[in-house]
């Protein structure tokens, strides 16, 4: 009774054929590859409308600069005195330079000017700190 279906199980063929194979595997490698591009666009389209809200937001008008200080026991002090010049050297600076020589030196030292190194001035282009580990990772032992 059960086995008269046999014959008929063994007449279909079990494997697809190559051709098919190949079609379906060539269809699916380049659909794959589709959908992989639409995410990487929509994923860039994306970051590049946070950067813009991002510039948005820096662009924004800054609060207005502090007012000037006001005179002391009577005194005119103007605000040129009071804010340090875009570049200058302030006093804290200097203190912390110099607290920096102290713990190296370990004796008597004397500082006798500080100033801002330029872009321009710099031979490779490094901040201080990249020169820096530039020099001590490429010195010989």
């Amino acid at each position: 009774m059960g086995t008269s279906f046999i014959p008929a199980l063994l007449a279909i063929e079990p494997e697809p054929s190559d051709l098919t194979v190949v079609i379906t595997g060539l269809l699916l490698v380049f659909l794959i590859l589709i959908l992989l591009t639409l995410i990487i666009t929509l994923q860039g389209k994306f970051f590049d409308s946070l950067e813009a809200k991002k510039k948005q937001t820096k662009s924004a008008p800054a609060p207005s600069a502090p007012a000037p200080a006001k005179p002391v026991n009577g005194g005119n002090v103007s605000a040129a005195a009071v804010l340090p010049a875009p570049g200058a050297v302030t006093p804290e600076i200097v203190a912390v330079i110099a607290a920096a020589v102290a713990s190296m030196e370990q004796g008597a030292f004397t500082i006798r000017s500080i100033k801002p190194v330029s872009r321009a001035a710099q031979a490779s282009g490094r901040k201080a700190w990249g020169q820096a580990g530039v020099q001590s990772n490429t010195a010989p032992f």
